[in-house]
């Protein structure tokens, strides 16, 4: 059950791109929605990444790093 729905999921994903092609030559307008589209997710996965990559090194930074507090002496 579990091994079908993978085979399946994995032959979609292979099979995508050559329909992407054939959608994406249909017509100027296509091409232009499909290049938006893959512009958009490519921008939003780099936003996304330096995000996770920031909090990442934010996790094993020292917190002893920038200003230091003034003594109340």
């Amino acid at each position: 059950m579990i091994e079908a729905l993978l085979t399946r999921l994995l032959g979609d994903a292979l099979a995508m791109p050559g329909k992407f092609i054939d959608i994406a030559t249909a017509d100027v307008v296509s091409a232009l929605l499909v290049a938006m589209g893959g512009l958009l997710v490519t921008v939003a996965l780099g936003l996304f990444g330096g995000l996770a990559l920031g909090a990442g090194i934010d996790l094993f930074r020292s917190p002893r790093i920038g200003r230091r507090h003034p003594r109340g002496d």
